[in-house]
Parts: structure tokens; sequence; C-alpha cells
């Protein structure tokens, strides 16, 4: 299971450690080593592709959910800190039955669901800002950028809660493909700018969780641990459509919580499973 680059070369290197190879749990632990500070891409049949970051030391665990009663081939590639990827390494899980006294997990809720706009610089030249947050991908905004200063776009969830996974969906014809997405449960947070700081760290209320340098329209990114928020932001950095002022056609902005997990302390996670960090 490692993606081993050849000797003198700098390709970045993803390793991962001995993971199960069928369960009759919901989830299952994978963890390893890959670029320090970079970013851990991850595509699975029952969550889609989303991204994670990783540890400055390389080391990275995350409970990945498991599709019942099938083969569920899981796939990871790593990012580093210049956007260099290493090989896509891929581990096959069965998942089949059910534990002793444990039912199947609940779904998880939307928080974005009605969500309302707190604060924006974007102008829309379509659409009302709800179509973002009524839950459906048919709906959607051609929002334009500011001139003269940097553009951004706060949100107050419909509801607050415990933040698991967060998916920015634009029109596939014309992605949005730079941006930077933030979180906050301060009173009233100021505007969802980077002002330079870097992801995994707090800038001013928000905090900057990722980059997405490529994304592809339909961009997912987990938090580890699950965090309590009540504001979601974007830092808009590309031109996506049209120019020289960028307009950004944006489907969907869904912020959900963890799938409600069942009472079961023996099931394996990264909080009781050893690991080696790669090695």
């Amino acid at each position: 299971m490692d993606a081993m680059p050849d000797a003198g070369s700098m390709e970045p290197q993803l390793r991962l450690d001995q993971t199960l190879s069928n369960t009759n749990y919901f989830s299952v632990p994978v963890s390893g080593k890959g670029p320090a500070s970079g970013s851990l891409l991850v595509e699975t049949p029952a969550r889609g592709a989303y991204s994670t970051t990783i540890a400055p030391d390389g080391c990275f665990c995350l409970d990945v959910p498991l599709t019942p009663e099938m083969t569920n081939t899981l796939k990871f590639k790593a990012m580093d800190t210049m956007a260099r990827y290493t090989p896509e390494v891929k581990v096959d899980v069965a998942q089949s039955g059910t534990p002793p006294g444990m039912p199947t997990p609940g779904q998880p809720t939307s928080l974005a669901r009605n969500s309302t706009v707190q604060a924006t610089t974007l102008t829309l030249q379509s659409g009302t800002w709800s179509m973002v947050t009524d839950g459906s991908a048919s709906t959607w905004v051609d929002a334009e950028n500011s001139v003269f200063s940097d553009d951004w776009v706060s949100f107050k969830l419909g509801q607050r809660g415990a933040v698991d996974m967060i998916r920015v969906r634009s029109q596939p014809d014309c992605p949005m493909k730079d941006y930077n997405i933030f979180i906050s449960d301060a009173a009233s947070p100021g505007p969802a700018v980077s002002g330079g700081g870097q992801p995994g760290y707090f800038v001013g209320d928000w905090a900057y969780l990722y980059h997405q340098t490529n994304g592809s329209g339909y961009d997912g990114y987990q938090l580890t641990p699950a965090t309590t928020t009540s504001y979601f932001g974007i830092q808009f950095l590309s031109t996506d459509c049209y120019g020289p002022v960028s307009n950004h056609f944006i489907t969907e902005i869904e912020v959900w919580t963890p799938p409600p997990a069942p009472d079961s302390p023996d099931a394996p996670s990264c909080a009781n499973t050893p690991r080696s960090c790669g090695t």
C-alpha cells in the first residue's frame, strides 16, 4: 500500500499503515504519512471526493465511512506545499453485517440549509443568495467580483453545530478554481480573507481551513475533529468566468454535521487503533 518514488526523485511520498480489509463496522480508520503540512485527497463511495490537511510532521489518521454491504474502494492522493502530487494509493475494504447491538448510522444534518448572507463584496448578476443554500444543485447564482477590494462572502448558517464536511459546488462548465474557505463561531465575524495567513490558523475571527487550488466544481473538505461553528466564508482568488472582472457560478454551499454514530466503543477508530505514521 506504499506509493514510493524512484531513487533520487523529488516526487512527494504517501504511505499508509496496514488497513483492515473487511469489517462489520460502518467506518474504518486509515492512517499513514504524507507531505508535511500538505493536503490529503480522499475519494470514497460513501462520501465522494474531499480533502483534509496533513499535520506538520506528515502524520494523519481519519475514520473513513463505508457504504454497507459492499467492497469499498478507498482512493488516496496527497499534495505537498509546492502543489506536487503523490501517486494514488487504493485500499479495498469490504463491509458486511452489523455489529451486535449497533444500529445503522443515522444521516448527517445540513447546517447550511436556509443560511443567509452575513456580508459580501460580490454583486449578484443573476439569481438570489438563497439559491446556494436551498439544497438543490439545479439552482445557482452568477456572482461578480468587486473591482477594488478583496472578494469574499460570509454566510450565517441555518443552524449552529459541529461541522464535519464542507462542500462548495459550482457550475461544471465554469468551476471555481482557486479560493479559500473559512469557518467562525464568533458573534459577528469580520471579512473572510486570509490577509497572508496560512491554512490551519486563525485569521481574525475566522479559522482558515483550506486553500483550494484546482477546483472541479464539486469540491469537499473534511474537518478532523468536527468543529462547532456558526458562520462559513469563502474568499475568491481566481478569474473563473469572463474577465477582466471575474464572475463565479456558485451552485450550492453544503456544511454537514458528522453522521450520528451509534454507541460502539469497541469499533476500530483513530482514537483506539495503534498506528505507525507510515513507517
